[in-house]
């Protein structure tokens, strides 16, 4: 069937949608997700099924809780899917066996949320969610592309930018089924575009169009569903093997210790020549290091009668450095400009004896 906009106004398209839903819940446990194109179409289905019965023959097999459109009920609705799934996880209540979440195409189910496990054990996506061709914003954008991709060929044009938002949609939509490495799940998008048009199907996610295939026939679907369903059962209930290591399980490998070749050469290799009373007598031939104490130099400074400096209108007396008293002769003896400030001078140390520097 052909998901566009004209089909999916018949009652017929919509009845074959319904029976669709309702062979996958009868066939896969646990969660279910719907990923329709629009709240309009959403409706639509809703009011369908209630008025032919088919959505209390869903709620028989499924908890049915759409997507609200209004935030302040969102959450309300994601924890009673949870409640309902964590309930049905052991065993079904009353034929009950898990819930069927019929949500929309870039909203917050599809592209902010994580259906890991049973939370979401197959997702039906219908049709493709191309934006609204009629919304203001969409046709100045694609007028807006063309006109660059005319001047500038890199430039995506209006066609190709309006198929990449809807092929982001979708993929954002079918990620939330498989969300770790053991994850299981099945997919199905129902539309015959993905057969007739090549690159739609190239237009998915690598992950997903490696495992594509395709079906014209409603029972060929469910019947590779069930044995897809039946083989994924199996392995997620089939316990992983761990090899047991010897260190584990003794019993596994026994080595006989008094006959072992490879034994009895490691003690003859190691064993020792000397009993170990002879070994605990002998010194060990170790020189001793002896640690010598660094000589520490002494300086003897010898004083010096510091000459009387000609010139000079004060004299010290005592002891003075050679190298001192010469620069304080070689200073006395240069005149001084007027407002000449003089260098300090070198500090004197004065000294009595030679005990104090020793």
């Amino acid at each position: 069937m052909k998901a566009t906009y004209e089909h999916t106004e018949s009652y017929a398209f919509q009845d074959e949608i319904g029976k669709l839903t309702l062979g996958v819940c009868n066939t896969i446990s646990h969660g279910v997700l719907l990923f329709l194109p629009s709240y309009k179409l959403l409706n639509k289905l809703v009011e369908r099924w209630q008025s032919t019965g088919l959505w209390n023959q869903l709620n028989q097999r499924k908890v049915v809780i759409s997507e609200p459109r209004f935030s302040d009920e969102f959450e309300a609705s994601i924890r009673h899917f949870n409640e309902v799934i964590e309930a049905t996880n052991a065993k079904s209540d009353n034929g009950v066996d898990g819930a069927l979440f019929i949500a929309v195409c870039r909203g917050k189910v599809s592209e902010g949320l994580d259906f890991a496990d049973n939370n979401a054990r197959a997702v039906i996506c219908l049709g493709i969610p191309f934006p609204n061709i009629k919304d203001a914003q969409v046709k100045l954008k694609m007028t807006y592309n063309d006109k660059k991709n005319s001047n500038n060929k890199t430039f995506l044009n209006g066609k190709a930018w309006y198929e990449i938002q809807a092929f982001r949609a979708l993929n954002q939509a079918l990620g939330r089924c498989i969300r770790h490495r053991k994850d299981w799940g099945a997919i199905l998008m129902v539309d015959l575009r993905y057969g007739t048009i090549k690159r739609y199907v190239n237009s998915l996610s690598k992950w997903v169009r490696n495992g594509v295939n395709h079906h014209n026939n409603y029972h060929d679907v469910l019947n590779e569903l069930s044995v897809f369903k039946t083989e994924m059962a199996e392995l997620d209930y089939k316990p992983e093997v761990i090899p047991e290591s010897p260190s584990m399980n003794p019993e596994v490998k026994k080595v006989d210790t008094k006959n072992s070749s490879k034994l009895q050469s490691l003690k003859n290799k190691f064993a020792m020549k000397k009993p170990l009373s002879e070994w605990a007598s002998v010194k060990p031939n170790v020189k001793e290091e002896v640690v010598k104490e660094p000589q520490v130099k002494k300086f003897k400074f010898e004083p010096v009668q510091a000459e009387e400096c000609s010139g000079t209108s004060s004299q010290s007396s005592g002891w003075l450095n050679t190298a001192t008293a010469k620069a304080a002769t070689q200073n006395s003896q240069k005149p001084r400009r007027a407002g000449f400030n003089a260098p300090k001078k070198t500090p004197v140390f004065y000294g009595d004896s030679d005990d104090d520097f020793q």
